[in-house]
């Protein structure tokens, strides 16, 4: 469970999961909040995670591997670090991040979230703390600890969080 993970303790460790949850419910909530009230995410026949978790599964087999996952967000990753220093600075990073950055509130948000990934406090985010955070956040989402995240283990998480956000599914 702790594969990868360079921190020097499991509470650290255990800080990063509830950071990665706690950003889950918030995501999860507002995107359920904007797919009800607009159509931020319109949908072509299907629903926007179905589509989002195809594109993770490269190898097409149904589940989405810990190293699909970081080898889909690496991706990202390089194409976030627009100066190519393998680092992403607070303005690089929160291009691509879907919290509402443009409030005062949803800055403040993304800040914090950024602050937690910098885990070095040097301002940026390394290509290896993006692994890492990512790693977590695999982990996280596989609920059942095989090593894989299925859509039936997504679909129940995101249950899971609209039951706790008190809010009901689209």
């Amino acid at each position: 469970m702790l594969d990868g993970w360079t921190g020097s303790t499991r509470q650290e460790y255990h800080k990063l999961i509830m950071t990665i949850k706690i950003f889950f419910i918030h995501l999860v909530s507002g995107a359920l909040t904007l797919s009800i009230t607009s159509s931020a995410f319109p949908q072509k026949g299907g629903n926007r995670n179905k589509e989002w978790f195809d594109k993770l599964d490269a190898d097409k087999d149904g589940r989405v591997s810990k190293k699909e996952y970081i080898e889909a967000w690496n991706i990202r990753f390089s194409n976030q670090d627009k100066n190519k220093n393998k680092h992403l600075d607070f303005t690089e990073w929160s291009k691509h991040d879907r919290s509402p950055s443009r409030s005062v509130s949803g800055r403040v948000f993304a800040r914090k979230i950024f602050n937690r990934w910098d885990t070095d406090g040097d301002g940026q985010v390394s290509q290896k703390e993006y692994e890492v955070f990512r790693g977590a956040m695999f982990t996280a989402s596989d609920a059942d600890e095989d090593g894989y995240w299925t859509r039936t283990e997504d679909q129940q998480k995101a249950a899971k969080t609209t039951e706790q956000s008190g809010k009901s599914a689209p």
